[in-house]
């Protein structure tokens, strides 16, 4: 696992080459190759403000999940820099489901959400930037007062002008958001994060 873990950190690009052959003489080759979007001239995006958005079912699964979380940032980061910390964020955003247990991070680079989330590890509130709800939500009465035309307004005025720490008190109680909004001129490509941390639980068959 280590030598795997290691070996993740050199960006390379894995072909694949299948070969197939016919009886009749017909010879099929074909080669896969991973995607790797990659940044014209060695460019990469600015970073800009994140919000990156976390949920589990349990407490414990929420911890673990931002424990794996910043286990995957200290071996990655330094080799992917700001692309990685703008493609987290999105994937993170548009490609988990949501669950009662919410915890959201506004940082400014990989390096303030490393240390964010050592303090929210280390059992630090009132953290700056730091949204948890505590296992509460109250989305079907804040979407009740945010629906209709002023509702509508309110969000796409807070999507626009990107108020992170409002879009984070909105969606730790629980209201949807439509994240797609804050990427109106262009979108990252997502990237593989690790999974939902499953709890481990024993069940013992008994006669």
């Amino acid at each position: 696992m280590k030598f795997v873990q290691r070996f993740r950190k050199i960006s390379l690009v894995f072909p694949v080459r299948f070969s197939a052959f016919g009886f009749g003489g017909s010879i099929a080759h074909l080669v896969l190759e991973e995607f790797d979007p990659g940044h014209p001239g060695g460019q990469q995006p600015a970073p800009v403000p994140q919000l990156f958005v976390l949920s589990a079912k349990t407490q414990n699964s929420l911890r673990t999940y931002v424990e794996n979380l910043s286990r995957f940032i200290h071996h990655n980061h330094r080799n992917q820099g700001s692309d990685l910390f703008n493609r987290m964020a999105y994937t993170l955003q548009v490609g988990r489901d949501c669950f009662r247990h919410r915890l959201a991070f506004i940082a400014g680079d990989m390096d303030d959400l490393e240390e964010k989330m050592s303090s929210y590890l280390q059992g630090n509130t009132g953290i700056d930037g730091v949204f948890d709800s505590n296992g509460q939500q109250h989305g079907s009465s804040i979407s009740s007062l945010i629906s209709g035309k002023a509702g509508k307004e309110f969000l796409r005025v807070i999507m626009a002008e990107r108020n992170l720490g409002q879009l984070a008190e909105l969606w730790v109680c629980g209201v949807a958001v439509n994240w797609t909004r804050l990427y109106e001129t262009g979108r990252p490509v997502r990237l593989p994060l690790p999974v939902y941390p499953f709890e481990k639980t024993v069940f013992r068959y008994s006669k």
